[in-house]
């Protein structure tokens, strides 16, 4: 095991090594002895300074500035009344300012107190805390960079009273907590000590003072920092003033109950509308590691007592290690402010901070500005609102937030660093403004410039300071921020004004379903000038009123965002009050509501989901494939992390993965992908950052099933552990797995077992994502569906390497439809070691009655040298061939049974057998020319093809349109039904020539009555009636009625009774013919 030793020394570095407890290694001594003896949690430029001093850590080295790119002084945005604000310095001493702190004057909006950390450039004297002020709105600025009241160790703070009096607070030369205040406006200033060094350092102070009129406790000055040494080592401390910082209460610990596993840093203290004082500060439960939570404790009683600290926000994930890819220390202190105006919105409490990823995921390459807020003195918070408006997912960085409310209106403005514009390396100040509560936010570039942030040359621990600075009154807004445009570090503003105009608030929208009637409305404070509301649907305005309600007629089914300002003389326009709704929904409705799949080993196949979108707007579908046992898309996994030191993993190879890090403590790498496949093994090897001890142990789990724990049999077994590594095994995905993706973490410690959810001591912990290629894919992924549309959602089947089994599994849908927000799909799938699949060699299921084709029997799987046997139901066809010819006599079910003696596997198909027409017509006729015979086909609906050329079902034949001439005229006509089933016929038909036998002229008929109700009278002149024959046909060509008559009557008319009674009602054709005529006639029965 490890040995260790105090190693005795003097002064300063003896008080860090017992305050915190650590020991020196007798192997590492020159290496350790320096990383132990720094206290790294401190944040103070001067305790830096003098580690650096006694060689225990490194100085920032001159470097070269890149040029600073000019990007426009323009502000782009509607709620902001300033269209140009060119950035103005605070000072042009040559000098470097940062870490900014400004407050504006509560009588006076356009006068500004300021403080930055300041310092020699070069790099000689470090002044701390400094002092300028303007009394122009930032226009022009005096001051001086030494330190206000003397040399002080920086960590700025400044505010201005009711009175007029000026407050600067900062730690003081040694150590402790120091404050000036001027009771002239700066031409002198008065130093007081707030609280000693405790012990080793105070550090990252906030002040504030209880501006507000009506407060019990109106003029109270509060001050809060971090101890380090002493009874309230790494504690939240905090005393106050009652005499305007003249005399100060002894210290207190207000942040004990959070039980922080490192420390509390970065408090920030705030005032409510009635005196009530908040502080907020960043938790680290671990170190080195990044912010953790967020604390809060409170007084009701102008700072005597304080409630129990307590954590308004776990499991977030700051960047004080993981830091922010610009080369320069960061952290996630959070910012608070309080609404004390008399708006909407008064005592709503507000705290910023910048978090990796969306809080409590805490994943991804984004740095984003979240807020939360609470409208009940902090018992109660709202879910994190995103203040940064671009999009994210793009790996953008946004840190340094500060925000602040103006007392005057409860408007909300922010301020922060941002990359979304620029290259990499390089940095913008945006600024954002809320008119609602923080609900939604305008954000801006407010900076002329964009910058790369270099390590301020002599200072230490890349330092480029470690805040910025925000302030605001009656609608007036000061940012304050650090740059190196000119090459050195500088502190600059940009002041600019909001819309000071009372607006509307609270707008609602509440829409009918049956009308589309939008009924909205609005609060409002009637202020002077006042004129009327303008009301806008989209960008539209669409109505003045002077109502605080308004009905709106929707134009059609959608989503729409109204808003609704305030108008004043001079047409003057008031910010909005925002609200969105919609008419209609999406709706899911699932055709397929579960899947299930036979196949073979080593096979694939697709099915389906089917459905349809049965609601009015567009239906978002996000699909993804789940093993039966995950409940959850994300799951939530449990924390773990190494302590330092050299214990770290240096690199991570799983096949040709190959990635490599530093001491990270705990590496959040699942922004990184490896690729496995099903049946398919990886070497994994890891590689120890320090391989000298044997005693170091690694280990390493893959959350298969995805149910967010690492279990035993998910541990991959690891070669070389204990030892010095490298550590190596194999990964083999179980058989059973969808396509998805999980988790692999990594723990390397010294002299412990590695667990996957332990915090260590010593050692490292990194995650990465594992992207499965498994039995289950789904495509597409996402989709869209309009309204009436159906869709497809194909899930594919792939038991390539899969073992004999059943597998289960959910498609999960995840939809916007309000009632069905999501829609599980079970997926079963049977693998067997075989498979057969009956068909035919076209493809074709249905067959003409009597006609040949061929089956075919296709078997899958490893299995060879089979053999088949076929049968059909009804019995009648058995062949023992695999792709045997059958004859389609009648429609039945054929079977095949494929395998051997030991394994077989049975399938069957279904063979339609479809019958062909069956065509009558005519039988061979002899007539005179000029007249006429038409043939029916019987087959309306079907392909008539006549060897005339006609198409058409039925076809008139005669010597004066379709023949000339006498003779024989053979007539051929095929009919082909819609399953391609076929007959044919001929007829042949003999034209005469009768002029010698008498001219034969087609007798005279009536038929009457027409219409009737079957019953009919067919009268006709009795010529050439010696024998004919009576046929009725319906519209198909079906033959209805069929007589045929011997004429001995001598009358000259004959009168025949015809009833068809039982047909329905409709038309249909009679045709009275012999040898010599054929009369048609239209009857119709009722």
């Amino acid at each position: 095991m490890k040995k260790y030793y105090i190693s005795l020394v003097t002064g300063t570095t003896l008080l860090v090594a017992l305050a915190i407890g650590w020991g020196f290694g007798n192997s590492r001594q020159s290496k350790e002895e320096k990383n132990l003896a720094v206290d790294t949690r401190i944040d103070n430029l001067n305790y830096w300074l003098d580690k650096a001093k006694q060689g225990l850590v490194p100085y920032n080295p001159e470097t070269r500035i890149i040029p600073a790119r000019f990007t426009g002084s323009k502000i782009i945005a509607s709620g902001v009344l300033t269209e140009d604000s060119p950035d103005v310095p605070i000072t042009t001493i040559n000098s470097t300012q940062s870490e900014n702190s400004v407050f504006v004057d509560p009588n006076d909006p356009e006068t500004i107190l300021n403080s930055n950390n300041s310092s020699e450039n070069p790099l000689g004297f470090i002044y701390g805390a400094d002092e300028f002020h303007s009394h122009d709105a930032g226009e022009i600025w005096e001051g001086k960079i030494e330190g206000v009241s003397g040399d002080n160790s920086g960590d700025p703070a400044a505010a201005i009273g009711l009175d007029g009096r000026w407050f600067i607070n900062y730690i003081s030369l040694y150590g402790g907590v120091g404050i000036s205040y001027s009771e002239n406006q700066g031409s002198t200033w008065t130093s007081k000590m707030i609280s000693p060094n405790p012990g080793i350092m105070a550090d990252k102070n906030h002040l504030w003072i209880d501006n507000i009129a009506i407060s019990p406790y109106i003029g109270n000055l509060y001050v809060a920092w971090t101890e380090y040494g002493g009874l309230l080592d790494t504690e939240i401390a905090v005393a106050l003033s009652h005499n305007h910082g003249a005399n100060w209460t002894s210290k207190k610990a207000i942040s004990t109950d959070i039980l922080a596993g490192s420390h509390n840093q970065g408090v920030n203290l705030s005032v409510g509308p009635h005196g009530e004082v908040y502080a907020v500060w960043a938790v680290y439960d671990s170190w080195p590691a990044d912010e953790s939570a967020i604390g809060f404790s409170k007084s009701l009683d102008g700072g005597t007592t304080w409630s129990p600290a307590n954590r308004i926000l776990d499991n977030i994930k700051g960047i004080r290690t993981t830091e922010a890819g610009k080369n320069i220390r960061v952290n996630s202190f959070p910012s608070a402010t309080v609404d004390v105006s008399y708006g909407y919105y008064r005592g709503n409490i507000y705290v910023t901070w910048a978090n990796i990823g969306v809080p409590g995921i805490n994943t991804g390459d984004d740095v984003d500005v979240y807020m939360i807020r609470s409208s009940d003195e902090g018992n109660t918070w709202s879910e994190p609102i995103k203040i940064n408006q671009d999009e994210s997912g793009l790996g953008k960085k946004h840190f340094f937030p500060w925000i602040v409310c103006d007392p005057s209106n409860g408007a909300l403005s922010a301020i922060f660093y941002d990359d979304r514009n620029t290259s990499v390396t390089e940095l913008e100040v945006y600024c954002a403004n809320s008119e609602d509560g923080g609900e939604t936010w305008e954000d801006f570039k407010v900076s002329d410039v964009a910058f790369t942030p270099t390590p301020i040359p002599g200072l230490v621990d890349n330092y480029f300071g470690d805040y910025l600075g925000i302030t605001a009154q009656d609608a007036w807004v000061y940012p304050a921020w650090t740059d190196n445009r000119t090459g050195t570090a500088m502190s600059y503003t940009s002041p600019y004004r909001l819309n000071p105009m009372v607006k509307p608030e609270n707008l609602t929208a509440s829409v009918d379903f049956e009308t589309g009637v939008c009924q909205l409305s609005w609060s409002y404070n009637l202020s002077p000038g006042f004129l009327h509301f303008d009301l806008y649907r989209g960008y539209n305005l669409i109505s003045t009123t002077t109502d605080t309600v308004f009905q709106d007629a929707l134009p059609d089914y959608g989503y729409y965002d109204y808003k609704v300002t305030a108008l004043y003389q001079g047409n003057k326009e008031s910010g909005a009050s925002r609200t969105s709704t919609q008419w209609g929904d999406a709706h899911i409705t699932l055709l397929t509501d579960s899947i299930y799949e036979s196949l073979s080993m080593d096979s694939s196949s697709v099915k389906k989901i089917e459905l349809v979108n049965t609601g009015q707007l567009d239906l978002h579908i996000e699909a993804s494939p789940f093993p039966a046992t995950k409940t959850v898309k994300t799951p939530t996994y449990c924390t773990a992390s190494g302590g330092g030191l050299n214990e770290y993993i240096k690199r991570v190879q799983v096949g040709l993965f190959n990635h490599g890090s530093g001491q990270e403590n705990y590496g959040d790498f699942t922004d990184l992908t490896i690729l496995v496949k099903l049946g398919q093994s990886y070497p994994i090897v890891i590689t120890n950052g320090d391989p000298n001890w044997p005693s170091d142990q690694c280990g390493a789990w893959i959350d298969w099933n995805e149910d967010g724990e690492f279990t035993v049999d998910e541990n991959i077994v690891l070669d070389g552990s204990p030892g010095v590594g490298p550590y190596r095994g194999i990964i083999s995905p179980p058989a059973n797995l969808v396509s998805s993706t999980t988790r692999l973490r990594i723990v390397l410690t010294n002299d412990e077992t590695p667990d996957p959810c332990t915090e260590y001591a010593l050692g490292e912990v990194e995650d990465y994502s594992i992207d499965l290629d498994g039995w289950l894919t789904i495509n597409p992924v996402t989709t869209i569906v309009s309204p009436g549309d159906t869709a497809e959602v194909e899930v594919q089947f792939d038991t390539h390497a899969m073992l004999k089994g059943s597998y289960s599994a959910l498609v999960r849908l995840l939809t916007n439809d309000p009632l069905i927000p999501g829609a599980d799909v079970p997926v079963k799938l049977d693998v067997s070691t075989i498979q057969v699949k009956a068909g035919t060699a076209t493809g074709d299921t249905s067959m003409c009655s009597g006609t040949s084709f061929q089956l075919t029997a296709q078997p899958f799987g490893p299995i060879t040298h089979l053999t088949y046997y076929w049968n059909s139901v009804p019995e009648g066809f058995e062949s023992d061939e695999q792709n045997p010819v059958a004859i389609a006599e009648q429609s039945a079910w054929y079977r095949v049974r494929a395998g051997n003696d030991t394994v077989f596997a049975l399938d069957s198909i279904f063979i339609e057998a479809i019958p062909s027409p069956v065509i009558n017509l005519f039988t061979d006729t002899i007539l005179c020319g000029g007249q006429s015979i038409t043939l029916y086909s019987g087959y309306p609906f079907n392909l008539c093809q006549w060897s005339t050329g006609e198409v058409t079902h039925f076809i008139v034949v005669d010597t004066n349109t379709l023949f000339n001439g006498y003779g024989e005229r053979v007539i051929q006509l095929k009919v082909t039904n819609g399953y391609r089933c076929w007959d044919e016929i001929e007829t042949t038909i003999d034209f005469v020539d009768c002029t010698n036998i008498g001219e034969i002229t087609n007798p005279e008929m009536q038929l009457y009555p027409n219409p009737s109700n079957g019953e009919f009278i067919i009268s006709i002149e009795n010529k050439n009636l010696k024998k004919f024959t009576i046929s009725i046909y319906d519209l198909t060509g079906k033959v209805v009625f069929y007589r045929m008559l011997i004429n001995s009557s001598n009358e000259s008319t004959l009168e025949v009774p015809v009833y068809i009674t039982d047909v329905e009602p409709g038309r249909y054709l009679l045709i009275i013919s012999n040898d010599h005529f054929s009369v048609t006639e239209n009857m119709i029965v009722k």
